[in-house]
């Protein structure tokens, strides 16, 4: 029982892990949108300077 349960657990660390993962390459694509024009404002031209 402990054992299945500890299982468990990991893999739903893993699920969690590669969920954060994914959501951060979406944020990333998303900021690339940004840069490129598609929102024009004083938070995209920073973060291309950051760059």
């Amino acid at each position: 029982m402990l054992f299945s349960l500890l299982l468990l657990l990991l893999l739903l660390l893993l699920l969690v892990l590669f969920l954060s993962v994914r959501k951060n390459e979406e944020i990333e694509s998303q900021r690339t949108d940004i840069g490129g024009g598609k929102c024009r404002g004083s938070s995209g031209d920073s973060a291309d300077q950051e760059e």
